[in-house]
Parts: structure tokens; sequence; C-alpha cells
């Protein structure tokens, strides 16, 4: 009982020193495992996170009660040569399926672009890709967005944020 507490006790200091260190901006390697009881059973998870010199590398083992297993592995890398910050996600679901995801931003002389790309489960692909132009006299963003469903239907979009004088811009 004591091991367990304290293998407890060491596993939720390790995350919430990693979960500090993210907010401050500062990755950490780490390795968390963790386990949840619910009325449908017990569910554990395992995550690795390798900092890598240009960003990072997370991948996570989710186990059901059933022994069923998803994972989710995630990569992200910056150059800041080119000011570019690109996500790349893929996994399986429980039942098997793959997922994957890519999203790819770049600092622009007037804001930013972002072009992302999902392809869910059951095969269907989205992209979205978005045109942020950063109006620093008026204190706005604009962003033209443009969504391509996955049966091809196309949505386009303008927004205007304004924001307060002397607040960062943030890409979402």
């Amino acid at each position: 009982m004591n091991k367990t507490l304290l293998s407890l006790a060491i596993a939720l200091a390790v995350a919430a020193g990693s979960a500090h260190a993210e907010r401050a901006g500062h990755r950490q390697s780490f390795a968390v495992d963790r386990t949840r009881t619910t009325e449908r059973g017990v569910f554990t998870s395992h995550t690795d996170q390798t900092v890598t010199q240009n960003g990072f590398a997370r991948d996570t083992t989710r186990t059901n009660p059933n022994g069923k297993t998803a994972t989710r592995d995630m990569t992200v890398t910056n150059d800041a040569q080119t000011k570019t910050h690109t996500r790349d996600v893929s996994g399986t679901t429980m039942s098997g399926k793959s997922y994957s995801s890519e999203s790819v931003l770049q600092k622009t002389d007037s804001g930013y672009t972002r072009e992302s790309t999902r392809t869910n489960p059951n095969g269907k692909t989205t992209s979205r890709d978005v045109d942020a132009t950063i109006d620093k006299d008026n204190h706005s963003i604009t962003k033209d967005i443009s969504v391509t469903g996955p049966n091809g239907q196309v949505h386009e979009t303008t927004v205007v944020k304004q924001y307060s004088k002397g607040a960062s811009v943030n890409a979402e």
C-alpha cells in the first residue's frame, strides 16, 4: 500500500512539474503513467515526451478495462529560420481505426498563415486554411478562413477581431 501511494505521489509530482514547465514555456522530457478507476473499470495510460532540439515528440497509449488500446503520437517542430511551427498527429482508436492531422503555421510580414488537414478514423479528410493579417495601428486581426469539408464542400469566411492595445496576438 505504501509503495502504491509513493508511486502515485511521484507520478503526480512529475506530471505537475511537467505541466508547470510547459505553462512557463520550458518543455521537459518526461514519462508518466496514469490510472483512472470508474464504474466501468480501470483505464490506464502511458505517455512519453521527448524534447528535441527544435520541438518535441509525445507518444501516448491508453488501455481500457477490456484490454483494448488506443494510441496518439504527436511531433512538433519549430523552424526559427523560416518562422514555421509544424504539428503532426497520428494514432489509432480503441477499435483499431487510424486518424491523422497536420498543421503548419508560418509567420508572415503582416501576420501568419495556417494550413491544416485532418483525416478522421473513417478516412474522411477536412482541410482548413487561415490567412491572418494583423493591423497594429487599429489593434485588429483579420482572418480569411477557407474550410473544405470531407465531401468537398467549401466554406469561406472573414473574421475581424479587435484586441487591446499592448496585448499580444497569438495564432490560434
